[in-house]
């Protein structure tokens, strides 16, 4: 068992760390968002740079269509890439290879998406 004191401390670590980390992930969707609404351009430019404010916007754009949604949430925004980024640079993964990944993984998507809406 542990001591008292070692309790604490751990204890009081994780809620430093955890603070840390929601002032991280918070930030960067704040920074993601501000520019998104700078810089405009609709929703393209906004799903590209942040994921909740392009999905809604593409929901209000075009309430029909599957597709864009699925593009946007599947790539997920570069705000996200930053906070994985952020989050997984002790393992030294290239964000190249994140961005190689998540550019696949929205082809697919939609390609599935696509397939799905002729389906149904």
């Amino acid at each position: 068992m542990l001591p008292r004191n070692d309790i604490a401390e751990a204890v009081s670590k994780s809620l430093y760390s955890a603070i840390q980390n929601i002032f991280a992930v918070g930030g960067l969707i704040v920074v993601f968002f501000i520019a998104a609404s700078l810089i405009g351009g609709g929703v393209l430019v906004s799903g590209i740079l942040e994921m909740a404010n392009g999905v809604f916007q593409a929901s209000a754009a075009a309430p029909a269509s599957l597709v864009i949604p699925c593009a946007i949430v599947s790539f997920g925004g570069l705000c996200v890439a930053m906070q994985a980024f952020v989050f997984f640079g002790a393992f030294s993964m290239p964000l190249w290879f994140y961005l190689l990944y998540k550019v696949t993984h929205t082809i697919l998507s939609v390609v599935f998406c696509l397939i799905l809406c002729a389906i149904f």
